[in-house]
């Protein structure tokens, strides 16, 4: 399992406000137009090792596959127009001065993504065969070809934005696919266009992500890519053979990030080792950047040593509070909701951060903002609407995906949200498979229909005195599961009867629930993760090593399960392209390609029992 601190900056992964702590087709949904062009970039370029020209590369031109997770990528340019291919498939080779030209050499499928992938060449010390470099065109136009944009420079930057970008569906350099369902194509499509939030078509790492909205660690960037440079750059290979800088970049970048792993044969699948296993032998990997300055601002001295190599964009917009962001939920187009502590509206980001909802956010419905611990929480059902707990009136509101309000003015009500007021706020939400909405509040239990009417009595469900829900989440068969104040995990059937009430032990903070694809419970407190085993008799059973202390933040999703069935504890939620969000600071941050894509939004996964699934 995988356990994630919050929150934007280099490497430790700390927060926007800068406060480190430790399958199925989309039903009711808009499809989105697949962003075209990722940099505007052509089919045409130059390839280079920081600003030396690398001579003599091969050049490949590839698709991601869309026939399975883990497949060969596909192979775009026409070997008789070419004149050249290998097993990886038809190339072109650059010149001296490092620039290639594929005009005419290929057709791609309109909205396949497509990247370009160097290997080998002479940056002037000799054929280096260990030499592998990446950029990310992004989805292939109408026109079925790039022809029509400008040239692009591929180097160690593009390479760090191509792996990170791409890490949630590739394999290694060559092997890039996902699926063919309509949830993949989406999240593939939105990792791919997310490359150009790190780095340009010429080569540079940005500091600002395009939109403007997105702060982007600009110094992490150029060490990761300083640290590819030192072998790009160094003594040629011989054939089966790395030179020692190689050599140590490959025992270090190995599959699974120990040293029995299969180490990589090339700079590139290095790099997205590295995105795989951002943690793994940071040390020996961060020596190879601080000896090399091919790329600046980097980190570059002995003396610094970073804790993590994980690429965290930190993206602020005008609804996002200082005072904290508590819920975020992804949908299924990608798109990232969030609420404030402090602020009336409800956020919403595209999957590349561009602000998608007004100055103050949308609003009505009986939305309301709270100052405070607990703040509102956001769940997303199976058509694409937003659901938000209203802290201070005991309501819960109701948003159609384009953000009109669908609730009253007062948001929906009853159902036991307002029996004792005084008891607890609604503190969290989810969507059962039938699209009804649950929330806690009052200490009890509330069910609404989709359409907002109270399914549960004034009373709510759940009465024992032992018994203060806190947290929820609903599973593939109708149950519902709780965390609740006692220390405990309880199971509610769809009928709001009490079934089971397992004495977990949680103390301290209780920080979320989650249910993976094999039915296990993952719950987060301040001791750290429980995980209640879905067995005929389940025991709670502490996680070695996760000891979390105080934990200060509570949001409904702050344990979430990804498309590897991994737990991530104290994040937001995942989205369809192998990104976290976490909300907190002054904005949201995103680690990018950090986790395996999931099913989006949540609901989806609980209707159709793919939990913890890639889509």
């Amino acid at each position: 399992m995988r356990f994630a601190v919050l929150l934007c900056g280099f490497l430790v992964v700390s927060g926007c406000g800068g406060h480190t702590t430790t399958n199925t087709p989309l039903t009711n949904m808009t499809q989105p137009t697949p962003p075209q062009s990722n940099f505007g970039v052509s089919d045409s370029g130059s390839v280079h090792h920081a600003n030396t020209p690398i001579a003599g590369a091969r050049v490949y031109l590839l698709a991601a596959n869309t026939t399975g997770y883990g497949n060969t990528s596909v192979s775009l340019l026409n070997p008789a127009l070419t004149g050249a291919s290998d097993a990886i498939g038809a190339y072109v080779t650059t010149a001296a001065d490092g620039s290639f030209s594929m005009k005419g050499d290929y057709a791609c499928a309109p909205n396949s993504q497509v990247y370009v992938y160097a290997l080998g060449g002479n940056s002037g010390s000799g054929d280096n065969n260990a030499s592998g470099v990446l950029t990310v065109l992004g989805s292939c136009p109408s026109t079925g070809n790039f022809s029509s944009a400008a040239s692009v420079v591929i180097n160690e930057v593009s390479t760090v934005a191509a792996a990170n970008a791409m890490a949630g569906f590739a394999t290694d350099a060559t092997h890039v696919s996902s699926s063919g369902t309509a949830l993949a194509q989406i999240g593939i499509s939105n990792a791919f266009a997310n490359a150009a939030n790190i780095s340009d078509f010429s080569g540079v790492a940005l500091s600002t992500t395009p939109a403007g909205n997105g702060a982007v660690p600009q110094k992490q960037i150029n060490t990761l890519a300083n640290l590819l440079a030192a072998c790009v750059g160094s003594t040629g290979t011989t054939s089966g053979s790395a030179n020692s800088i190689c050599a140590t970049l490959f025992a270090n970048a190995t599959v699974d990030g120990t040293t029995a792993g299969t180490q990589p044969t090339d700079t590139a699948t290095a790099a997205i080792n590295i995105a795989h296993q951002p943690t793994a032998n940071v040390a020996s990997l961060y020596a190879l950047a601080a000896a090399n300055a091919s790329f600046s601002p980097a980190f570059n001295t002995p003396a610094f040593l970073p804790n993590s190599f994980t690429v965290a964009l930190c993206f602020t917009d005008a609804n996002l509070s200082p005072a904290g962001n508590s819920g975020v939920a992804i949908d299924g187009s990608g798109n990232v909701w969030i609420t404030s502590n402090a602020s009336t509206g409800v956020t919403k980001l595209a999957s590349s951060g561009a602000s998608l909802s007004p100055t103050n956010g949308f609003t009505g419905g009986g939305l309301e903002g709270i100052m405070g611990i607990v703040g509102p929480s956001i769940a997303i059902d199976d058509a694409g609407n937003a659901w938000v707990t209203n802290p201070q009136n005991n309501s819960i509101s109701k948003l159609s995906n384009a953000g009109v309000p669908l609730s009253p003015s007062s948001g929906f009500m009853g159902g036991g949200l307002s029996f004792d007021p005084a008891a607890f706020v609604p503190s969290s939400i989810a969507i059962d498979a039938s699209g009804n909405v649950w929330a806690v509040g009052s200490g009890r239990v509330a069910e609404f229909s989709n359409a907002g009417a109270p399914l549960s009595p004034s009373t709510g469900f759940g009465a024992a005195a032992q018994f203060i829900p806190t947290f929820i989440a609903a599973d593939p068969t109708g149950n519902i599961w709780l965390e609740t104040q006692s220390g405990s995990i309880a199971e509610m059937s769809s009928a709001g009867a009490l079934m089971a009430n397992y004495p977990c032990g949680l103390v301290d903070e209780t920080n979320g629930i989650a249910i993976d694809g094999q039915g296990n419970k993952w719950a987060l407190a301040g001791i750290g993760i429980v995980k209640l085993p879905n067995l005929p008799a389940p025991t709670c059973a502490d996680i070695p090593g996760t000891g979390l202390g105080e934990v200060a933040i509570r949001t409904t999703n702050a344990i979430a399960i990804d498309g590897s069935g991994k737990a991530w504890s104290l994040v937001g939620a995942i989205d369809g392209s192998g990104n976290i969000w976490v909300p907190g600071g002054i904005g949201v941050t995103e680690m990018v390609g950090a986790a395996t894509p999931v099913v989006t939004p949540l609901a989806t996964g609980v209707k159709n029992n793919t939990l913890g699934s890639r889509p």
